[in-house]
């Protein structure tokens, strides 16, 4: 029903709240619209895609197959010749460490044991179970001598000792004493032999003393 009255239509006042109409008492409230909330959306990291790394090429592939190669083509001949360098062990190293092998199984067993040399094997045997030790290189010769020397003979200028029948066998004894012997080494047939003597009471080897030394 018109009443003829005008009527002022509010508008939202600080705060949120609207001012009272005119004449009428009614109060109207008119939120204030709320700002769109941003969308979050996942930020994309900076710098290159997984599809955009580098890769290795086939040439630098081959390249690097190619030092290593000549790396090894130059170095590993070196290193194998000194690796069989450090293996090569001369005769009197492995007539020491059957010596020593021997004497340490009469210590350990309680009982004798006897040392001998095949000559066609050159392979020093020891033990009850016939140990063998490793072949002395060719061209090498071994005898097991008594300790006393023989009579000295006067050949080519100089004093030679004269032969002797090497010895079959030689014992070490649980004490870790051994049998007084002596042995002698010809690396070659035109090498002159060495002599070393073994110390009866503890199986260690030394140069036989010269003629005019002690």
């Amino acid at each position: 029903m018109n009443t003829g009255r005008a009527i002022e239509i509010p508008w939202p006042a600080p705060g949120g709240r609207c001012r009272e109409a005119h004449g009428s008492g009614i109060r109207q409230n008119f939120a204030r619209p709320r700002a769109a909330k941003a969308s979050r959306l996942p930020l994309r990291p900076s710098g290159k895609s997984r599809g955009d790394a580098r890769a290795f090429t086939l040439v630098e592939v081959l390249l690097v197959l190619a030092f290593i190669a000549l790396f090894a083509a130059v170095f590993i001949p070196g290193v194998n010749s000194i690796l069989d360098e450090m293996n090569d062990r001369g005769p009197e190293q492995l007539v020491n460490e059957a010596v020593l092998a021997a004497r340490t199984e009469a210590l350990e067993s309680g009982r004798a044991v006897e040392l001998s040399y095949d000559t066609e094997k050159r392979q020093l045997v020891y033990g009850a179970f016939a140990v063998r030790s490793d072949a002395l290189p060719l061209g090498v010769s071994l005898e097991l001598l008594p300790m006393q020397a023989g009579t000295s003979i006067l050949l080519g200028g100089e004093l030679t000792e004269s032969q002797q029948e090497p010895l079959k066998r030689v014992r070490f004894f649980p004490d870790g004493t051994c049998e007084p012997f002596r042995l002698r080494v010809k690396t070659s047939p035109d090498a002159k032999p060495r002599l070393l003597v073994v110390d009866p009471w503890t199986c260690a080897l030394s140069p036989a003393p010269t003629k005019g030394g002690s």
